[in-house]
């Protein structure tokens, strides 16, 4: 599942409450009038801006006390470097949409004030952070407060945050010291959210700034990746890295995120130009599948890129493919660990770290259906999680959760998984609902009926133009369908759209992704998707109601039809739909 971590982290207009622990702060965020978003507590707050790719921060003056009137104590803004050494005020922090298991490596200027605004020190920083869990119900022992919808990111090795849809920060902790804060009070009304003044953003003599601002850094970077020189020497090579490598829209970590391309993929490099930004060289790449991005050429003195040499299927294909027997108790192991050979029952993958507890190092994401070893004994609990010991057809050993949200990370082989059909949400959450299945909310009384339909056929997923769609599960490309093209009539009432089939124990089911603005680059029929996959981008293509730009998402059950299969509608009508369409809404997690 897709996170937009906007609602998350600095929702615009987020709602009222107060942490304590480490100090009693009334916090909200609030959006101000230059686009900037202040998360505030009490006197202080934290900058944020959002692009449609990254969320980024400015100023924090958390750090700041007053003896008196006097301010005392430090502040520090993060910082853009441009390729030309030049710094612009603010600087990525995390990538925008994010999945469960996925990390988003930083590099920014850090440059520390005095609450006079003289400079202290400046530095560069680069630092890692992931999205640990989601927790749809999560409840702080020290308050007994129990917040809905959260999500659970960590710093590092250093820091635990708690992010809940609709408030931002809710609680924190410091895994060194466990110190922290929490959610104490939940209120929009019953208490003066600011009885302190809030400190002004700090400019440091930086100009005034906005979301364009900071797209200048894009911008720069485009121009010089726009028009390639003669010669830039295409290469046909393989990736280098086991864990893969992200390919990303510009140079740049801050850039949007196409895909990561698995260990030992080929694709073509271009060695020239190479682009500089933040802590990595940039090369030019292409892939199979007609996809083009930038990729870092170097990571942790690594080649990112070495020569094709024999096989170049990925690790997750090899590791699927290499199912042996189950492995012999090692040296030093107690007795009864009973090794099990399992896969991974969380679709998002789950985290393989160096020992029990969420601080501990991350080796990777072990993904969906991956095949391990796990030892049932020993259990050591650490944190919010049971852990035990695991070991990869790899060779890689670590530690995993038992269980995470209440559902097993492992299952045995001889099970099916998953049980049944599951959906994840083909747009980024939390989603807005514009129209359900089985309503007419057009203010036209027959714009159903007059195609055969007793009422909405799916559900409209609501959103910008362009916002990224992703397939709701795992299958193969059945259509793409574009007006104008191969036959598709210009006044389809789908627009552009695609349908993915997906296979579920012989079941047959289609998957259908309407009103399209464009269709992922690369993407073709008898191609296998996967859930999550980035497929196209929301518009308002076909018959569409005042332009609203939006997702028709709807789902269809092979025999269905034939076999008289009611669907329920809102108003407690029973009736069967034409074409094989039945409601989605139940097959969505």
């Amino acid at each position: 599942m897709v996170f937009d971590l906007l609602h998350y982290i600095c929702p615009p207009s987020g709602k009222q409450y107060r942490l304590f622990g480490l100090g009693d702060e009334n916090c909200q965020c609030v959006q101000a009038s230059d686009g900037w978003i202040e998360f505030r507590k009490n006197r202080h707050m934290e900058e944020f801006y959002a692009t449609d790719s990254v969320i980024g921060r400015g100023a924090d003056t958390s750090e700041i006390s007053r003896d008196g009137v006097n301010p005392t104590g430090q502040f520090y803004i993060l910082y853009t470097r441009r390729p030309d050494g030049s710094l612009i005020y603010g600087a990525p922090w995390i990538k925008r949409l994010m999945s469960v298991g996925e990390k988003f490596h930083r590099d920014c200027r850090v440059i520390r004030y005095n609450a006079n605004g003289t400079i202290v020190a400046e530095y560069d920083d680069a630092t890692d952070i992931v999205v640990n869990a989601h927790h749809p119900r999560l409840t702080f022992p020290q308050s007994g407060i129990t917040i809905e919808d959260v999500l659970e990111l960590q710093w590092g090795g250093e820091e635990v945050y708690y992010y809940a849809n609709g408030y931002g920060l809710v609680g924190w902790k410091n895994l060194r010291t466990g110190q922290g804060s929490f959610v104490g009070v939940l209120s929009a009304t019953s208490f003066d959210p600011f009885p302190h003044e809030v400190k002004p953003r700090p400019r440091v003599a930086q100009p005034a700034h906005s979301v364009t601002v900071i797209s200048t850094v894009s911008t720069l970077i485009s121009s010089v990746a726009t028009t390639l020189p003669e010669g830039t020497n295409p290469q046909q090579v393989q990736v280098n890295h086991r864990d893969g490598l992200w390919l990303l829209g510009m140079p740049g970590t801050g850039s949007q995120h196409i895909r990561v391309m698995g260990f030992k993929e080929v694709v073509t490099v271009f060695s020239e130009p190479v682009v500089p930004s933040g802590r990595y060289n940039w090369q030019r790449v292409k892939t199979a599948r007609g996809e083009e991005g930038w990729s870092a050429a170097v990571v942790d003195n690594i080649p990112s890129f070495v020569p094709v040499e024999g096989d170049s299927g990925s690790v997750t294909d090899v590791v699927s493919d290499a199912v042996t027997e189950i492995v012999e108790e090692e040296e030093g192991l107690p007795d009864g660990t009973k090794p099990q050979r399992m896969q991974v029952n969380l679709t998002s993958g789950i985290w393989l770290l160096d020992n029990p507890g969420v601080g501990s190092g991350h080796i990777r994401v072990l993904p969906f259906r991956e095949i391990v070893t796990v030892f049932a004994k020993p259990v050591v609990p650490s944190g919010d999680y049971n852990w035990q010991r695991v070991k990869t057809e790899r060779g890689e050993q670590g530690w995993s959760a038992a269980a995470v949200g209440g559902t097993a990370s492992f299952v045995k082989v001889e099970q099916q998984v998953p049980t049944g059909f599951r959906l994840e949400s083909p747009v980024a959450v939390p989603a807005q609902i514009m129209q359900r299945f089985g309503v007419n909310q057009t203010g036209i009384p027959d714009f159903y009926t007059r195609f055969g339909l007793p009422a909405h056929e799916g559900i409209d997923f609501g959103g910008r133009l362009g916002d990224p769609i992703f397939a709701a599960a795992a299958g193969t490309v059945l259509a793409i369908a574009i007006p104008g093209e191969s036959g598709v009539a210009l006044d389809h009432a789908y627009g552009k759209h695609i349908k993915i089939q997906h296979n579920v124990g012989g079941q047959i089911y289609e998957t259908n992704y309407c009103h399209m603005s464009s269709i992922a680059p690369g993407l073709a029929v008898g191609q296998p998707v996967t859930v999550g996959q980035r497929i196209g981008e929301m518009g308002n293509t076909g018959n569409v109601v005042a332009g609203a730009v939006h997702l028709h998402f709807n789902l269809r059950k092979k025999g269905a039809t034939a076999a008289g299969e009611k669907q329920k509608l809102p108003d407690g009508t029973e009736v069967t739909y034409k074409n094989d369409l039945v409601n989605p809404g139940p097959f969505l997690g």
